[in-house]
């Protein structure tokens, strides 16, 4: 199960809902914490909770692998996180670079059709579409992240 209702985008709670969703959901995380169900969902909820404790993010990072919470206290705090990945093959780089340039893609095709005489706005970009945008950036930061990480990983390789 996970929250099925939008969050705003940017939010913590915005951020929370995609990191259940990675480790693989509601009942994933209420497992793991020992919760209930309806307890991790009212985590997303900014209608009906103040969020979650930073320990238990912290906890569920470290246990499942996953960077989302440091992605967003980054973007948050006017930074940018910068993952460190393992490399095993000099091809992941062009995975990397391919999702890079799938992200910055969809990103300015979300920004060309806000801008449509015919779009929600006409011809401007609405709210709405302003948080599906700021989704799609935080997604093409994330793919560059990596893609650097890669890279950058490879050039100290070389330079040894």
């Amino acid at each position: 199960m996970n929250p099925v209702r939008p969050r705003q985008a940017g939010s913590s709670f915005a951020a929370i809902a995609l990191m259940l969703k990675q480790v693989g959901g509601v009942d994933t995380v209420a497992s793991y914490t020992g919760r209930r169900e309806s307890t991790v969902y009212r985590w997303t909820d900014p209608d009906q909770s103040d969020g979650i404790p930073f320990n238990i993010v912290c906890q569920i990072s470290e246990h499942f692998g996953i960077t989302t919470a440091a992605e967003h206290l980054a973007i948050r705090s006017g930074g940018w996180f910068l993952p460190n990945p393992a490399i095993e093959h000099d091809d992941e780089l062009a995975s990397a670079a391919a999702q890079a340039a799938a992200e910055y893609a969809d990103l300015i095709h979300r920004y060309a059709k806000a801008l449509d005489p015919k779009s929600e706005a006409g011809r401007q970009v609405s709210p709405r579409e302003a948080g599906e945008m700021v989704t799609g950036i935080d997604e093409l930061y994330r793919a560059l992240a990596v893609l650097r990480a890669l890279a950058l990983a490879i050039s100290e390789r070389g330079n040894r």
